[in-house]
């Protein structure tokens, strides 16, 4: 039997937790790896380490997720580490996204379908509900 208690949350280092763990017998897992930013933790861990830190972690989930179970990695932007050789690259940030409604074109689609929801009212103007905040 695994020292892990199943239904809970289990924090450390993942090649550790993930070694004690029966084979198919996780639904989610939720993984913040290090960042790789030059945190005092990550200091003496080079670019070649931190991959194989990654590729070993992900790996070893394929080992002990069910079928149809979900691997969730949070990752940051790590575009700060001096690294000359780290490869660059932004998230896909759903900020920067965001289409504004104006007040004219919401009462002019109010106008023009008396009655709407707030949802069908975002439908009718092609965005998100939240965007007419």
């Amino acid at each position: 039997m695994p020292r892990t208690a199943f239904n809970q949350i289990l924090t450390g280092d993942a090649r550790e937790l993930l070694a004690d763990l029966p084979s198919n017998s996780v639904d989610l897992s939720f993984w913040s790896p290090p960042y790789f930013v030059g945190k005092s933790y990550e200091q003496d861990l080079a670019f070649d380490d931190w991959q194989s830190l990654v590729s070993t972690v992900v790996m070893e989930h394929r080992r002990i997720l069910r079928h149809g179970g979900f691997l969730a990695v949070n990752i940051g932007d790590i575009l700060c580490f001096p690294d000359p050789e780290m490869p660059r690259y932004l998230a896909d940030k759903i900020h920067g996204k965001k289409h504004r409604v104006t007040h004219y074109e919401v009462l002019n689609m109010k106008n023009r379908y008396p009655g709407p929801s707030r949802y069908e009212l975002a439908s009718l103007l092609g965005r998100s509900e939240s965007s007419l905040s």
